[in-house]
């Protein structure tokens, strides 16, 4: 494998229509700082070149800038996925000091749809936190931007609309997704077998 992909929390400051995975598993239980590092280094180790950092929302774990330093010391790629609810001026100032390489937008349409799924205001939060990460990119900051699309019968006659929206964002990736029946049921079979929730 050349990623690994790392649930920190499953934390969310949201309420999504079409996520279970709040209910996952609790705080305490959660891979602690002592832990992750030797991950990094393991997984470094074994050739893989990247690590996902996802949830839950991963910025919620109080120590998310140190875990991305210490994965980023370990040599490894680092790539964070967010509902980007979460990214102010501040925040995006600090994602770009700790060395993420790739921040990925969870988007489920444009404003209408992803707002009725996710929340009230949550489509114009993305777009601020694409803004505030791109005013850092033009004063010299190197990371790229990517926006992540489960295709649902809500969304699909706007899958254009989005990729027009993102690339009028400069958002460097976009990823179009297929829906899965439960994204907290890790075991459910998949057109080849078990597949893992993002």
């Amino acid at each position: 494998p050349e990623a690994l992909q790392i649930s920190l929390t499953y934390r969310c400051n949201l309420k999504c229509r079409v996520c279970r995975l709040k209910q996952l598993l609790p705080q305490e239980e959660e891979l602690s700082l002592a832990q992750l590092p030797r991950l990094g280094n393991e997984a470094a180790s074994l050739g893989i070149k990247e690590v996902i950092l996802t949830g839950g929302e991963p910025l919620l774990r109080e120590d998310f800038f140190e875990l991305c330093r210490v994965f980023r010391s370990c040599l490894l790629k680092t790539i964070v996925t967010t509902n980007g609810a979460l990214i102010d001026r501040a925040c995006a100032r600090e994602l770009a000091a700790c060395g993420v390489n790739h921040v990925h937008f969870s988007v489920d349409g444009l404003q209408g749809v992803h707002d009725f799924l996710r929340g009230p205001g949550t489509f114009e939060k993305i777009t601020q936190a694409i803004g505030y990460l791109n005013e850092l990119r033009s004063s010299g900051h190197f990371f790229s931007l990517g926006v992540a699309c489960t295709v649902m019968d809500c969304n699909v006659g706007e899958l254009s609309g989005i990729a027009q929206w993102a690339d009028d964002l400069k958002v460097d990736i976009i990823n179009f997704q297929a829906l899965m029946r439960d994204n907290a049921d890790f075991s459910a079979p998949g057109p080849s077998g078990p597949v893992l929730a993002r």
